[in-house]
């Protein structure tokens, strides 16, 4: 089970890597969870550019989400 695992998750990593490479996508450092799913609700609601800057903006006023609950 554990080889079969070990193909699967190499050929899901080729399979990634062309199709960031023709679509040119980016690959992102590593996130935390948590930033990833505040961008992700930031994005439903507005184009890329807004979003991107929203999340920054949290970002810099916030850089950890540990700040950002004390003032809640």
């Amino acid at each position: 089970m554990v080889k079969d695992e070990a193909k699967l998750r190499n050929k899901l990593r080729k399979i990634s890597d062309a199709l960031s490479k023709l679509f040119e996508i980016k690959r992102r450092e590593k996130s935390d969870p948590l930033d990833i799913l505040i961008a992700t609700i930031l994005s439903q609601n507005t184009n890329d550019l807004n979003s991107h800057k929203a999340f920054k903006n949290l970002k810099d006023k916030f850089p950890d989400f540990e700040s950002l609950a004390k003032r809640i």
